[in-house]
């Protein structure tokens, strides 16, 4: 059973690990980290938005699986949605979490995509060592 003390220390490495990632790529707006069902465990976003972001990454992660479905896959690794204004970036971390990405139209989407899936190897690590409620 986990401690309140390791969720503690894990939600502050991962969001140290979050921020990492705003200050390497200025054009990201936000992430949050959230169980495979829509709880939060991590996020550098605004409070507020931090909830409905995590129930929409699960919902938008489980439909993307069912597509992959389609293509023979057993799941979906990554999803990313592109809009005039930027991109949402759904990455896999572990079979239990996803992580969220948002980023203004500028950014560069190739560099983007390798620091999340350093970002993501990071998080797998961390939550691989503590035992997460809904991970």
């Amino acid at each position: 059973m986990t401690t309140a003390p390791l969720q503690t220390d894990l939600r502050t490495q991962a969001e140290n690990a979050l921020a990492d990632l705003f200050v390497a790529m200025p054009l990201v707006t936000g992430s949050v980290l959230a169980s495979t069902d829509g709880h939060v465990i991590a996020a550098d976003l605004d409070e507020k938005r931090q909830k409905p972001t995590a129930a929409m990454v699960a919902s938008a992660f489980a439909l993307g699986g069912r597509l992959a479905e389609l293509n023979g896959s057993d799941g979906a690794d990554e999803l990313t949605v592109r809009s005039a204004k930027g991109f949402v970036l759904i990455l896999a971390v572990g079979t239990g979490a996803a992580l969220v990405i948002l980023a203004q139209s500028g950014v560069n989407l190739g560099l983007l995509n390798l620091k999340a899936r350093q970002l993501v190897q990071t998080l797998s690590e961390l939550l691989s060592v503590q035992e997460v409620p809904g991970v």
